[in-house]
């Protein structure tokens, strides 16, 4: 597919919108709902992010551990950034992807040394790297505020 496209918004808000005018873009050139995944870092922005599709009049299908995607549903897809791993879709959005999520804060606080923030941040940015190729067409990553280290 063609290079990730980063786009930069004040707000998450910001963030939706474009993720909706996404869906429809891709939508109106034949792209099938469940062809297309949202992909969040933390299960709490995967549910701001369904919510937000929701209330925009667009259904969703997350993708969890305790289900597989089941094609004949349909759908844009939403998982996390661990879920996705091994599927493919035609367009991926991956959202939030703002400094203290990506990589997430929680996590590299637990860092015992510099050795083992190291190898945090390289698995951190392996999840990123995991969620952006899982799109065969076209991959968009949103960020607004203070965009991700790994985005420089």
């Amino acid at each position: 597919g063609t290079r990730p496209r980063i786009i930069t918004q004040k707000s998450q808000q910001e963030e939706h919108a474009i993720m909706i005018e996404l869906i429809k873009e891709w939508n109106a050139s034949g792209i099938e709902p469940k062809q297309i995944c949202i992909v969040a870092r933390t299960a709490k922005l995967l549910e701001n992010a369904k919510q937000y599709l929701a209330g925009n009049g667009i259904s969703t299908y997350e993708i969890k551990n305790t289900n597989v995607d089941d094609e004949m549903l349909g759908g844009v897809r939403v998982a996390t950034m661990h879920r996705v791993k091994g599927i493919e879709f035609d367009c991926v959005i991956v959202i939030d992807v703002n400094e203290g999520i990506v990589p997430l804060d929680s996590m590299m606080q637990t860092a015992s040394d510099a050795i083992h923030r190291k190898d945090l941040e390289y698995a951190e940015r392996s999840l990123l790297y995991v969620a952006i190729t899982r799109a065969k067409k076209n991959v968009v990553v949103l960020t607004s505020g203070n965009k991700s280290m790994f985005l420089n």
